[in-house]
């Protein structure tokens, strides 16, 4: 309907309390999970997931801190899935080096449908197949994310 009046509007905030280390470098896709629900107005979040109530636009606003970098490393991407869709939204390709860490920020609009259900995952290329010596971390200054509907 539009309209974000009243009680039928989601809202989820979300925090990370724990890093997890090596789960990219090579590629891999790391889908981020989220351990800490602050706010879930409409119970709509099941980690890694959000799932929209309402067919429209939602604001989704995340950030979280990419540690242990290496040399090798030539690109940080943090990507969002929803709807079928796939959202590069952030991109960092400058000179990297060994034990780097990267804050990734972004805010940005998708379009979902009803049910269907958003996931945020970070991938670091660059290190030689099967090696992934990437992490990324947790804590209240380092991870946070929400999500919000916007309207039709």
């Amino acid at each position: 309907d539009g309209t974000r009046a009243g009680s039928g509007y989601s809202f989820v905030h979300l925090q990370r309390s724990a890093s997890t280390n090596t789960v990219t470098g090579d590629g891999t896709e790391y889908t981020m999970t989220w351990n800490n629900v602050i706010i879930d107005k409409l119970s709509d979040f099941s980690s890694p997931n959000f799932t929209a109530r309402k067919t429209g636009y939602h604001q989704v606003s995340c950030s979280v801190l990419v540690h242990t970098l290496k040399d090798a490393n030539t690109q940080v991407n943090a990507e969002i899935t929803a709807s079928g869709r796939q959202y590069l939204v952030f991109a960092y390709t400058a000179d990297i080096r060994d034990d780097d860490a990267i804050q990734v920020h972004f805010c940005t609009n998708i379009f979902m449908t009803a049910g269907n259900t958003a996931s945020v995952f970070i991938k670091v290329q660059g290190e030689t197949s099967g090696t992934t010596s990437v992490g990324v971390d947790g804590g209240a200054k380092y991870a946070r994310m929400s999500y919000e509907y916007l309207g039709a």
